[in-house]
């Protein structure tokens, strides 16, 4: 499993969105808008796993995407290793994805 956390988008930059995406068995994605922050985004997407049944293990891996904000890349990092999943700046497993399906990546 992934959960993927955005940067902030809103004007003033105070929201977040996080998705949570599932590879196996096949692609799943599902999305969490409107979080106020790196922790409770990363909670929103663990709430949709235990939702829907998806396990989140060793194996989970938290993003945060490639820019010049190293200091919100290392809560993420940190978050990571507190809860023992990987950390990446870049989407694991993203060509897996069908070419027709809408990621919002």
């Amino acid at each position: 499993m992934v959960i993927r956390l955005d940067v902030p988008y809103a004007d003033d930059g105070t929201l977040m969105r996080a998705t949570l995406l599932c590879f196996d068995p096949g692609f799943r994605q599902f999305p969490v808008d409107g979080v106020a922050n790196i922790p409770a985004g990363i909670e929103a997407a663990v709430s949709l796993a235990e939702a829907n049944t998806i396990p989140l293990d060793a194996q989970t891996t938290l993003v945060y995407p490639l820019d010049d904000r190293h200091g919100l890349a290392g809560v993420v990092l940190d978050e990571s290793q507190r809860r023992g999943w990987k950390f990446a700046r870049h989407v694991p497993g993203i060509q897996r994805i069908p070419a027709d399906v809408d990621t919002r990546l």
